[in-house]
């Protein structure tokens, strides 16, 4: 009986750990540059190359649904620029890395109810690498 209710137990520790997401999680809020409609941003780094993300904004790339580009401030970021409204609730991205080329999956969440304003907004976080990640080796996409 205790043997198995030990298989039990341990079979239910090996599959959650099995569906538990990899890599590291970071965090930050981004805001309008009022403070108003503030958002959080989860970044799930499955390549082991990130070390931080923050807010900033790519002021070349407003109004395009998602832009990629050089951080001009530091050669070990990049900047990641997409339009959204008044009504997202939170982002949620993901970053993998297969045959040198980096994805990153950009998937954003809508607050549930009515009232919310047909507001169009430009958002942005800055990523930085342990090292230079070349632009063009990053591809980006918006979840469905």
């Amino acid at each position: 009986m205790r043997r198995a209710a030990a298989v039990f137990v341990l079979s239910i520790v090996v599959g959650a750990a099995c569906l538990a997401p990899s890599g590291t999680l970071f965090e930050t809020t981004v805001t309008m540059p009022d403070g108003s409609y503030p958002m959080p941003v989860a970044l799930r780094d499955q390549t082991g190359l990130v070390v931080a993300i923050e807010p900033a904004l790519d002021e070349s790339a407003a109004g395009k649904n998602l832009f990629v580009g050089p951080d001009p401030a530091d050669p070990r970021s990049v900047l990641v620029t997409w339009f959204g409204g008044a009504c997202d609730n939170d982002v949620a991205m993901s970053l993998t890395r297969a045959e040198g080329i980096h994805f990153l999956f950009l998937d954003t969440h809508g607050k549930l109810g009515l009232g919310c304003p047909a507001l169009g907004l430009t958002r942005g976080v800055a990523i930085r690498f342990s090292e230079p990640i070349p632009v063009n080796t990053i591809q980006a996409r918006l979840s469905p």
